[in-house]
């Protein structure tokens, strides 16, 4: 074999071993964004999941690499698949325990017609242990956000809270969405751990 033809052959080789490297590298950081955005979560599912969603999110990014036009994006994109991952867990889970823990015909009949008692985390409260959760949950929030969730709630529309608050509609949005979220979570925190 001729000596070009072998230095070609040790060129290409030493490619494909820089190449390799390069992926590895690319992937250990892919997963460390992945990792470090999922550790802000804190609930015990998330907390459990981090590693497998980590993983997930690392190969479907890296499967999409040679797609993105901007490779600066990168985080983002992982991000982004991290927390769509993360939500498909938490709803499966949700969809499981519902199905595990689904109450009886008469119960659904007698609590619907029972405005006292509302469900939660597959459990009837009564509406008098609630009220002081929600005013706790929403205390919690910053000024501005239990601000605009208690005014949405009392009748005004995104762009009446828009123009009151001088905030763009995608900003009120974005806010009731993360406040409802948040005062969600801390009452069916408060649900599971009271009634446990």
């Amino acid at each position: 074999m001729p000596n070009a033809v072998r230095v070609q052959e040790g060129n290409l080789v030493q490619q494909q071993i820089k190449a390799a490297a390069d992926i590895e590298t690319t992937a250990t950081e892919v997963r460390g964004v992945a990792a470090r955005f999922l550790a802000r979560w804190t609930d015990p599912m998330t907390i459990n999941l981090v590693d497998d969603i980590a993983q997930v999110a690392t190969l479907d990014a890296l499967s999409c690499y040679d797609r993105l036009q901007d490779k600066r994006c990168m985080p983002g994109f992982v991000r982004t698949i991290a927390r769509r991952l993360r939500f498909k867990a938490l709803r499966r889970e949700h969809e499981r325990c519902d199905a595990d823990s689904e109450p009886s015909v008469q119960e659904v009949v007698e609590c619907a017609h029972d405005p006292v008692r509302l469900r939660v985390c597959s459990r009837w409260i009564a509406r008098d242990q609630l009220l002081p959760w929600l005013d706790d949950a929403l205390a919690r929030l910053p000024a501005l956000n239990s601000r605009l969730l208690r005014e949405f709630y009392g009748g005004c529309s995104c762009r009446d809270l828009a123009v009151r608050h001088r905030l763009t509609m995608e900003t009120v949005k974005v806010r009731l969405h993360r406040s409802r979220e948040r005062v969600r979570a801390s009452i069916e925190r408060r649900a599971v751990s009271n009634l446990a």
